[in-house]
């Protein structure tokens, strides 16, 4: 996974030389990273054509999508990574999801696989991808009164089948694939059962901690927490914190989720 991270980071840098002058050397150094990294990912794959264990397939797309952001890969798509497209696609459920029934993490590994099959190009992943992202869409929360945002979890996506609402990982993995594959319902009949955005951004708004924009009472405006997210409305990871200022006890914001909560105010095209 370390060499996955590693590749992702070295196609990030990649990128950034496009805003500036090109360096020759640096790029072929970076090019020669790239390539290091995805020849240690094909020689540690797996007989059945994934990584560490087939109880996850979004181990597998996660190197999926290291391997077609490759801005060098081949035109001919090596027998390694389409043997990784098919063992995905082993995994597609009746209802569109992606994952091992038994295993968990529905949403995670669903998520993921969307992006990895995005990644490709490859048209004939559409249908699946589109079954997968309606399978994604059914698994916003509304509680409460239906059809009405009425309640501080309504609007977030969670694990599938872990506990009866979302949080802001799950809601970030969802909203980026549902997010990237929106051109593909475009006009569609799919278009007019599409996510719920507005909750979406609803659902965001109650896991920060700013007063302005969230009147649950662990809200803090204290600035070691304004501004920053928690795990779901109601519940941190990183506890809680008595205010410099106010003096309050209130849950503490973390920098991780926080990111999460950044990048889902993104795809949800918060104005």
């Amino acid at each position: 996974m370390k060499q996955v991270i590693a590749s992702l980071t070295a196609l990030f840098v990649f990128a950034m030389t496009g805003v500036a002058q090109v360096d020759i050397s640096f790029q072929n150094e970076l090019q020669r990273s790239i390539d290091r990294g995805l020849d240690s990912l094909q020689k540690s794959q797996q007989e059945g054509g994934f990584w560490t264990n087939e109880d996850h397939p979004a181990v597998t797309a996660i190197v999926l999508v290291a391997y077609h952001g490759n801005p060098n890969k081949p035109e001919e798509t090596p027998a390694w990574v389409t043997k990784a497209h098919d063992h995905l696609l082993k995994f597609t459920q009746p209802n569109g999801s992606i994952y091992v029934p038994g295993k968990g993490l529905a949403n995670y590994n669903t998520a993921l696989s969307m992006m990895a099959m995005l990644a490709s190009g490859d048209e004939k992943y559409n249908p699946t991808i589109i079954k997968a992202r309606q399978f994604l869409v059914r698994q916003q929360w509304d509680l409460g009164v239906k059809g009405k945002t009425d309640h501080p979890l309504d609007g977030g996506v969670g694990y599938g089948n872990s506990y009866p609402h979302g949080d802001l990982n799950n809601t970030l993995t969802a909203l980026e694939a549902i997010y990237y594959s929106r051109h593909l319902v475009k006009d569609s009949p799919e278009a007019k059962n599409d996510l719920n955005w507005k909750a979406a951004i609803s659902f965001i708004q109650n896991c920060q901690n700013l007063s302005s924009h969230n009147k649950q009472p662990w809200v803090s405006d204290d600035p070691e927490n304004k501004g920053g997210m928690i795990y779901f409305p109601g519940k941190s990871m990183a506890g809680r914190a008595k205010g410099s200022e106010s003096g309050r006890t209130a849950l503490r914001s973390y920098g991780s989720i926080s990111y999460a909560g950044m990048l889902s105010y993104a795809y949800a095209d918060l104005a």
